[in-house]
């Protein structure tokens, strides 16, 4: 894995650390597509990367959806994840 790739999954993590301190139960993250990904099936690696570095610090993904916003992501799918935790 790339260091531009580490570092945004690192990021993703903080902030899901962050939020999980802070007592809340839903944080959304979004996610763009890698280039070379938009038009085939197959694995979209940096998504599940993100997946998992928010899910190891204990969120669970709940729902997933795709926006398409040529000017922001170069073309690219965004993907909004959002993530709950229980706080019993």
């Amino acid at each position: 894995m790339g260091i531009f790739k580490q570092s945004t999954n690192d990021a993703l993590a903080a902030s899901a650390r962050i939020a999980a301190a802070e007592g809340r139960t839903v944080f959304t993250a979004q996610i763009i597509s890698e280039i070379g990904h938009v038009n085939f099936s197959g694995e979209i690696e940096k998504l599940g990367r993100g997946i998992e570095a928010v899910e190891a610090q204990g969120w669970k993904l709940d729902t997933v959806n795709t926006l398409k916003v040529d000017k922001m992501t170069g073309d690219r799918p965004l993907f909004v994840c959002v993530f709950r935790r229980h706080v019993w």
